[in-house]
């Protein structure tokens, strides 16, 4: 039975039903951020991976229904439970794949979706472009989570997991409402939500929702609206709000907060080991 779970602030300083998606989004709910954290638009988005961090996955096509869908894949194997990983509005970059190893380090399947299709920006302006057309033209994307999440349900054993961060946080959410019947916990870091309660209704899947509480994009009355709105309908979430600024728990970003990411990090990992049930078992 779905049950709504208590909202839970962290103070760290000092101290295949698509339409789903496809509807808000062709409303325009999924906003890019304006240069969010990075300064002028065309200033260069240094990335920051962890040079011991070996990216021992590949990157994969496979086929679902005619339809096409590529991505970063480690730990696919049969009967594994899998998280469909949803990139930023930079793309598919070696950031999101590491951390794809790091949920793959748990025993789990991981598949990091592409939806800019090999195209990854590196400044504001150029991610702003590719997360607009992405809003302007849903139906794709959508498709290809759909496709996504039926190729990876066969292959789990029914097992599958959304997460995302930022533009992905929203698309895992969308995702997890569009196949109520495939996904199992939907993790959103910062995402742009849904506030529906119609809508929200089909979630069956737990929602973990973390969010920063300094966040000029989405901010802390969307993400109240949002708990609001979870709540009137009856869905099973966990709410969490941070200290931080949006995209806290990427490090190539300059608000980077370390704390809050090691925590945010413990929740996810606890809260898939919950609801996607053990790895390994």
């Amino acid at each position: 039975m779905r049950r709504p779970c208590r909202t839970l602030p962290h103070r760290l300083r000092p101290a295949t039903l698509m339409l789903a998606l496809v509807a808000p989004l062709a409303a325009g709910l999924l906003h890019a951020p304006a240069a969010v954290a990075t300064g002028p638009e065309t200033e260069t988005h240094h990335l920051r991976t962890d040079p011991a961090r070996a990216l021992d996955g590949q990157m994969v096509t496979f086929e679902v229904d005619g339809r096409e869908v590529s991505g970063y894949a480690s730990g696919l194997r049969e009967g594994v439970p899998t998280v469909l990983v949803v990139h930023e509005w930079w793309g598919l970059n070696d950031y999101v794949k590491q951390q794809a190893e790091q949920l793959r380090d748990l025993g789990y399947g991981v598949f990091a979706i592409d939806l800019y299709g090999g195209k990854v920006a590196t400044d504001p302006q150029t991610a702003s472009r590719y997360a607009t057309a992405a809003r302007e033209e849903p139906a794709p994307l959508a498709a290809d989570l759909a496709a996504a999440i039926d190729h990876l349900d066969a292959l789990s054993g029914g097992r599958v997991a959304t997460l995302g961060w930022c533009f992905g946080g929203g698309w895992a959410l969308r995702a997890a409402l569009a196949s109520p019947e495939q996904v199992d916990a939907a993790v959103s870091y910062y995402g742009e939500p849904v506030l529906d309660v119609a809508e929200l209704r089909r979630l069956e899947a737990p929602l973990l929702a973390i969010f920063a509480t300094d966040d000029d994009w989405i901010t802390p009355a969307k993400a109240a609206a949002f708990e609001t709105a979870l709540e009137q309908a009856g869905a099973n979430h966990e709410v969490h709000h941070f200290e931080a600024e949006h995209a806290f728990a990427n490090p190539s970003n300059p608000d980077f907060d370390a704390e809050a990411a090691r925590q945010a990090w413990d929740l996810t990992r606890d809260f898939l080991m919950a609801h996607l049930r053990s790895p390994g078992t």
